[in-house]
């Protein structure tokens, strides 16, 4: 152990991790981690991050941390992996997640197989990981299996468009309210019975490439809490690194996967039944000192700052918890800790980690030059409910609906002057792609305001013919 430590440390400075907490991992996982870094290129942060929503998703419902009163949570976590697409996100997270995907296609396979037989009984479908769903299906997903699933999508403005773009989907409203543990339900008259899921654990990671981040913050999802949910991961050192042309031995008899799968079995393998309570695990006193100290000090910065209205800090304290609870488990895993409770050690991990993700989303919106707290002018609040790439036909769906009640032909005239103003494209007629720098633009409040004036002279005649 001692010597892992040190080797641990040496690669660490190595890897430049310029504000990465590597150091609070368990010292197997950090040895994983920087084994993928110098055999596979696997940007730390992101296999790292990606390894915490693996070790969530494998605890799922086993397991919950008592905050505070009876304010007591499971260990899930809302992560997105932020980058340009030569940064390689996609991998690390792949990695992470492979001893669980391998989990699923056993229960595939399984199902699959006595289904073929003719098994008399109706046989269930153990699936935990999601990607290409609809919001009923999750919900039947989560309700065969109790312990908890996780949504992991590769281009996550995919998800969120495809919300936007089916008014129907409660994908996002759902999603909330898994992360704060309330019930979810689906009840359709087709169905032989309603599912019914009480205890919902959903983890979700994605990855998203940087020049679509302004595009994810004007889809309301920062007035719903969503955004405040979600940890942006961002290296700040984003240069692609060399192949050495001198390779150095693997210092270990096993692969950095077969390890890493050890563990994640191990937290697996924890007995679950889906009949009792989960363990709910409570912080030392200690730790509990350290948790609310650093709790009331971002009260205090809120108090003193009243008009932050967008404040990611209330889901910030939440979030922390999950990544305690989440770090005790894999300490444990990792054969460096108990899972009697949440110690100190775990507390000071969730904190560092806290604060390095809201650094990283501190960082994207100020080098993206987003202001968040500009509202939007009509037209803006239109197009973000609208895909990327759309139809006129989708525009007058769309603009058709409270709150903007727009006749045909007022849409196709708002389309008209949106692409002389450079906002939108049309390449083909009847089709429009979304202008990425117009979404990224930062405007003022007067500037809003002007907006929305024009927009209500423009259809005014519109608006008397509604009415």
């Amino acid at each position: 152990m001692i010597a892992e430590m040190v080797m641990n440390g040496l690669r660490r400075d190595a890897a430049q991790l310029d504000g990465f907490p590597l150091e609070v991992f368990p010292q197997k996982v950090q040895s994983i981690v920087l084994d993928w870094h110098a055999q596979d290129d696997y940007r730390p942060e992101f296999s790292a991050s990606a390894m915490l929503s693996a070790a969530s998703t494998a605890i799922g419902n086993n397991y919950h941390i008592h905050i505070r009163g009876g304010w007591i949570n499971n260990p899930s976590l809302f992560m997105v992996l932020v980058g340009p697409p030569s940064l390689g996100k996609t991998p690390p997270l792949q990695a992470a997640f492979a001893p669980i995907q391998r989990l699923d296609i056993g229960s595939i396979a399984r199902y699959c197989k006595a289904r073929e037989e003719g098994v008399e009984k109706k046989t269930v479908l153990a699936q935990v990981i999601l990607d290409d769903f609809t919001p009923e299906a999750m919900i039947k997903v989560h309700s065969d299996n109790p312990k908890g699933v996780v949504i992991k999508v590769d281009e996550f403005m995919g998800m969120i468009n495809t919300v936007n773009r089916y008014n129907s989907s409660n994908l996002i409203e759902l999603l909330l309210t898994a992360f704060s543990g309330a019930a979810l339900k689906k009840v359709r008259v087709s169905d032989d019975k309603p599912c019914y899921v009480t205890k919902p654990c959903v983890n979700l990671i994605g990855t998203i490439q940087t020049r679509r981040v302004p595009e994810l913050l004007t889809k309301g999802l920062e007035d719903n809490g969503f955004l405040a949910r979600l940890s942006f991961v961002y290296p700040k050192n984003r240069k692609v690194g060399l192949w050495p042309l001198d390779e150095i031995t693997h210092p270990y008899t096993s692969s950095p996967a077969e390890r890493w799968e050890g563990i994640v079995r191990k937290l697996l393998e924890l007995p679950y039944d889906q009949d009792s309570t989960p363990t709910v695990l409570r912080f030392s006193d200690e730790a509990r000192h350290r948790f609310y100290s650093w709790h009331n000090e971002l009260v205090e910065n809120l108090n003193e700052n009243p008009d932050a209205a967008t404040s990611r800090m209330p889901k910030r304290i939440q979030t922390a918890a999950h990544l305690a609870l989440t770090m005790q488990l894999l300490r444990w895993a990792c054969a460096e800790s108990h899972k009697e409770h949440v110690d100190l050690q775990s507390v000071e991990a969730a904190i560092a980690l806290n604060d390095y993700y809201e650094d990283c989303y501190a960082r994207l919106m100020d080098e993206l030059g987003v202001n968040t707290d500009v509202p939007l002018s009509r037209n803006e609040r239109l197009l973000s409910e609208l895909p990327t790439e759309f139809t006129t036909a989708m525009a007058i769906e769309v603009g058709g609906k409270a709150p903007y009640n727009l006749q045909p032909d007022s849409v196709r005239r708002v389309l008209g002057k949106l692409v002389k103003s450079g906002t939108i494209h049309s390449a083909k007629k009847g089709h429009y792609t979304q202008s990425l720098s117009s979404i990224s633009s930062l405007s003022s409040t007067s500037e809003v305001e002007n907006r929305d004036k024009m927009d209500e002279m423009d259809e005014g005649d519109n608006v008397c013919a509604h009415e």
